[in-house]
């Protein structure tokens, strides 16, 4: 080409499809925009439109990985649920280290706090809608008790635990510890929750038949 041709025009770079996300991005991003929708309008005007907007997914991908808004709520419930039990556990740690752990004790109390939101929006709007309440028996409380109660019946037959009846005693477990780390007293401090939720494990170890080892660290 001399210098004498004229230009040539630069070809336009070719626009392909936008990247498309992994599904497990997918999700991710479907569930925090369905909690931020939640947190701010409540259950009854989240909808699955709204989510795929604020998700920035389209509605057929959205509907791809959850087929119903109850079914994303109850992914919701599920994630939720892991973050309050780090269960199952399995490892030889003594009871009250395994009950600290499983547990989560030493989650800070705010961001404890903002952890339970999701659980005190569905209880609020359980009586408006009936699905609610079904779904957090079905992937709340139901399965934490089925899967503390077999922690608990694995130390029974270890020998570390003397407990007859393991679904009674993770009951009861349950019961005390979101007892203890719920527990808000007037103008009360973190520490008080803390002495609360280490006096509830050392009572339900030692009424359980497990004493530390004399001299063994009550922390680990």
């Amino acid at each position: 080409m001399s210098l004498a041709d004229p230009p040539q025009p630069i070809a336009a770079p070719r626009r392909g499809r936008p990247r498309r996300l992994a599904p497990d991005d997918q999700r991710r991003r479907a569930l925090g925009a369905a909690r931020a929708l939640l947190d701010e309008a409540g259950y009854g005007a989240t909808t699955m439109d709204g989510v795929a907007r604020r998700a920035r997914l389209s509605k057929k991908t959205l509907y791809e990985i959850f087929a119903s808004k109850a079914q994303l709520v109850a992914a919701l419930v599920e994630e939720h649920r892991r973050s309050l039990l780090a269960l199952p556990h399995e490892g030889d740690d003594p009871p009250d280290v395994a009950i600290r752990r499983i547990f989560r004790v030493d989650t800070p109390e705010a961001e404890a706090l903002q952890r339970d939101g999701l659980i005190r929006l569905i209880m609020a709007e359980s009586g408006a809608f009936p699905e609610l309440r079904d779904i957090l028996v079905a992937h709340g409380p139901r399965v934490a008790h089925a899967d503390l109660a077999a922690w608990i019946a694995t130390q029974a037959a270890r020998g570390i635990l003397d407990v007859p009846d393991p679904r009674l005693a993770a009951g009861v477990l349950l019961d005390m510890m979101f007892g203890a780390m719920m527990h808000r007293a007037p103008h009360s401090e973190g520490s008080d929750r803390a002495a609360r939720i280490e006096a509830a494990i050392a009572i339900f170890v030692r009424g359980a038949g497990y004493l530390p080892p004399a001299g063994a660290s009550q922390r680990r």
